[in-house]
């Protein structure tokens, strides 16, 4: 509607200084002028649909240039209709479209988004409903000899999501920390992971054991902290003997 109606301003501009020019109707007429009237600005349609071809800057020059030799005012006429119809109405139609695009791109990104949560609460309430029905002792974890007792319905879903069929193996890829349990939380996250996940299961399993290691190193260093604290403390409370050195080494180290 906006390129409509800059064209048809700029069209009824142009019936004004070029189909009613001088060197058209007037008294002493050009023949090449009115040639190029007769081709190209014949009435307000076909201005307009002459106008067209400045908006893709199609061949213009064979338009305009004769018409500027003849009278080189409408120079001014035509750099405005090139500045306006071709750049600037272009390049704004452009952000529009780019717009456009970058909004439905966000909008899918949502949807996307909403689908992978529905599909994660849909898939973790399945996985719970197969611990539940693991759990023979209601313990609330899963041992290596309860998930070897998977009916087979389970046992084919845990097979897709896991790439895996036998059950001992899905149990020791889900228990990170080696302690022959698991529990609901990490058997529902831990498979969710490896099904979302491009990654092969072997390096979902290294991240998990990585992060363990690094707890454990940190518990390790606070307990080490504080058993140096501790001895400090002992040893102000001993007598201080001549030459004895008790110094500690930084943890930081």
């Amino acid at each position: 509607l906006m390129l409509f109606i800059i064209l048809y301003i700029f069209s009824c501009i142009a019936v004004e200084l070029i189909t009613l020019h001088r060197l058209s109707i007037g008294p002493d007429p050009s023949p090449r002028f009115q040639e190029l009237v007769a081709e190209y600005f014949p009435s307000l349609m076909g201005t307009m649909l002459t106008l067209v071809q400045f908006i893709a800057l199609d061949n213009v020059v064979t338009i305009y240039r004769p018409l500027i030799e003849a009278d080189p005012w409408l120079l001014i006429y035509f750099i405005g209709l090139i500045l306006v119809v071709g750049i600037v109405l272009m390049n704004l139609v452009t952000a529009v479209i780019v717009n456009s695009a970058l909004e439905q791109a966000v909008q899918d990104k949502d949807l996307l988004k909403t689908m992978e949560e529905q599909r994660k609460k849909k898939l973790v309430k399945d996985l719970r409903r197969i611990f539940v029905r693991l759990d023979e002792d209601g313990s609330g974890m899963l041992s290596r000899h309860e998930i070897q007792n998977v009916e087979q319905k389970d046992k084919h879903l845990l097979e897709q999501l896991m790439t895996m069929q036998d059950p001992v193996d899905i149990f020791d890829a889900l228990d990170v920390d080696g302690s022959g349990d698991v529990g609901i939380d990490e058997f529902c996250d831990g498979i969710w992971q490896v099904a979302v996940s491009n990654a092969p299961l072997e390096i979902k399993r290294i991240e998990k054991q990585v992060d363990v290691i690094r707890g454990d190193v940190r518990a390790s260093k606070q307990a080490q902290q504080e058993l140096i604290d501790i001895i400090r403390e002992l040893r102000g409370s001993l007598p201080t003997k001549s030459g004895a050195d008790w110094s500690f080494p930084s943890t930081d180290d």
